[in-house]
C-alpha cells in the first residue's frame, strides 16, 4: 500500500474530506478528531501514541496492536535561542513547572487532549536528542525531503 501526502491547512479541512469520502484516512491529533470518532462520523483505527489516548479511551495505540515501532507523538516543548543566559533558563524552567504544580493544571490541559508532564532540563535534552535522532533516520529511510 502506498500513502500519498495531502497537504491541508487544518486537521478540521482533511477530517471535512475523509467523512465527505474525498480521501480515505488522515492523521490527525487527537482534539482535531475526538468528537467526530466519539459521535461516530470518523473511525478511529488507532492511537500513534505509545499508549491509549485519554480523550479516547476506547481507541487502543498501534503499540497495543502489535505495531510496536508505530509510534508517533505530538510534543511540545520550550526551546530558548543559543547563548541565553542560564540564570534566565533556570527562571524559565521555574515558571514552567510552577505552572505544571497548579491544583488543576495537568487536568485542564488533558481536556483538551494534552498530556503535560514536568520535565528537568538534562531529561528534556535527552529527549529532544532521542527524538531528533529517531525522526532524522526515518526522513532518510523514507527518502522525505523538504518543500
Amino acid at each position: 500500500m502506498v500513502f500519498e501526502r495531502v497537504p491541508y491547512r487544518s486537521g478540521a479541512q482533511a477530517a471535512l474530506d475523509v467523512m465527505a469520502g474525498r480521501t480515505q484516512m488522515m492523521f490527525a491529533n487527537v482534539i482535531e478528531v475526538a468528537e467526530q470518532v466519539r459521535d461516530g462520523r470518523l473511525r478511529a483505527l488507532g492511537a500513534t501514541s505509545a499508549t491509549r489516548a485519554p480523550l479516547l479511551p476506547q481507541v487502543p495505540s498501534f503499540v497495543e496492536l502489535g505495531f510496536r515501532d508505530f509510534q508517533a507523538d505530538s510534543w511540545f516543548g520550550l526551546l530558548a535561542a543559543r547563548g541565553t543566559p542560564e540564570a534566565s533558563l533556570q527562571i524559565l524552567h521555574q515558571a514552567v513547572n510552577a505552572v505544571l504544580a497548579e491544583p488543576g493544571a495537568i487536568e485542564a490541559m488533558g481536556r483538551v487532549g494534552v498530556q503535560a508532564r514536568a520535565m528537568g532540563r538534562a531529561d528534556w535534552a535527552a529527549f529532544l536528542a532521542a527524538q531528533t535522532t529517531r525522526w532524522t533516520a526515518i526522513a532518510r529511510a523514507s527518502g522525505a525531503r523538504a518543500e
